[in-house]
């Protein structure tokens, strides 16, 4: 026999209260009192056979609801021996304050109201928000004041055009925001012009060129590899990339490569130059135009990712051609061969030549060993120094 405690009561709907609908009613003007609960009673079978676990069950039911001043429904059983009985149906709450107590949410409930009177007043519109989002506007409460003052002053400078570090509002720090950047979208999106929100740029990652902030500059590492060859007496240097693609530099050859020391210990080459390599991101080499009119050569792990990251390169930089990434240098290093944890999802990738793709298909299938890779850092110098030769 299953019979609903008031415990259970609470449970179930403190459990629908975190769904947010009952605060989201409150936006929406949705009608959801007067709110029934429908219990779980005896069977009349039940009664009989259980009568005293019954009456226990009903003794409590209704102690329980006379001390939390909640309505209590009955319904009659007509019982062949036992006659006519009262039991409990149904728990009614009037209002939501009701519920909110009887639940423990009272204090929630409280600064759900306040909060949504606050941002209401401010900006209207931000009041479907916040019925969508209910305990996310609990949760910023606190910071309220904060927040809007930073959306007020990009709504009166829309794409200023500073770094976040400038922006210089009471109690609000480039942290702040940071730590708010998800919160702050959701409301800038709504309140802004749309002539004034980037598109191209989504995600929290992107919050300051969305919204024509100033963002930390990518940088590009590199290396002069040509003997004799510095700039004011510096062969390895680190540039914002805006300045790097503006270069362009009385060099032949360019070279690749992804793993740092592999690129720090890289021989001299003449008229070359070598680029620390970042995995996918070529954001920073992209506006490098200047990189299509030299001898381009990119060298990475000898896996399925090594191949995708030059097929994305190569769909940047089409004239670029990989080395020390064969089936020759692989197989002659069977002594170093790794596991990639996790392969490259795609069948095949559309920028490789047929050698790469083929090595690529054999990667991708297992068809030398189960996930194979070679990672850049266990080829021996050798081969380099021959490749360079």
């Amino acid at each position: 026999m299953t019979l609903t405690s008031l415990k259970q009561v609470r449970v179930d709907l403190t459990a629908k209260w975190e769904k947010g609908g009952f605060l989201r009613a409150l936006v929406t003007g949705d009608v959801l009192f007067p709110f029934e609960f429908s219990l779980k009673s005896p069977a009349p079978l039940q009664l009989s056979e259980r009568f005293n676990e019954v009456r226990i069950w009903v003794q409590e039911i209704k102690a329980g609801c006379e001390k939390a001043g909640i309505r209590l429904e009955w319904r009659n059983i007509n019982h062949r021996q036992l006659g006519r009985n009262s039991i409990p149906n149904r728990v009614v709450f009037d209002d939501l304050p009701q519920l909110a107590d009887f639940t423990g949410k009272k204090a929630e409930l409280r600064r759900f109201e306040t909060s949504l009177r606050h941002i209401s007043a401010s900006y209207p519109q931000l009041s479907v928000w916040a019925g969508a989002h209910p305990f996310d506007l609990i949760g910023c409460s606190g910071q309220l004041d904060r927040l809007l003052s930073i959306v007020l002053w990009i709504k009166n400078n829309p794409r200023p055009g500073i770094y976040l570090r400038q922006l210089s509002l009471p109690g609000v720090d480039t942290k702040f925001i940071e730590k708010n950047r998800k919160l702050l979208s959701q409301w800038l999106d709504i309140i802004l012009e749309p002539q004034f929100i980037d598109e191209r740029y989504q995600g929290v990652a992107k919050f300051e060129p969305r919204y024509g902030f100033l963002q930390r500059p990518g940088l590009v590492r590199f290396r002069i590899l040509a003997p004799g060859r510095t700039i004011n007496g510096f062969s390895d240097m680190t540039v914002p990339a805006t300045e790097f693609a503006r270069w362009k530099p009385d060099l032949k050859c360019v070279f690749i490569v992804e793993n740092d020391i592999t690129a720090l210990s890289f021989p001299d080459a003449d008229d070359s130059l070598l680029i620390f390599g970042r995995g996918y991101n070529f954001n920073e080499l992209a506006a490098a135009h200047w990189l299509n009119e030299k001898e381009l050569w990119y060298w990475g792990d000898i896996d399925t990712h090594g191949f995708a990251i030059l097929s994305q390169f190569r769909g940047i930089f089409p004239r670029v051609r990989s080395f020390l990434m064969d089936r020759e240098t692989l197989m002659n290093h069977r002594a170093h061969w790794g596991a990639e944890p996790k392969q490259v999802a795609a069948e095949a990738l559309p920028n490789l030549t047929k050698e790469e793709a083929a090595l690529y298909a054999d990667l991708k299938n297992d068809v030398i060993l189960s996930g194979l890779r070679l990672e850049q850092e266990f080829i021996n110098f050798s081969f380099l120094k021959k490749f360079l030769e």
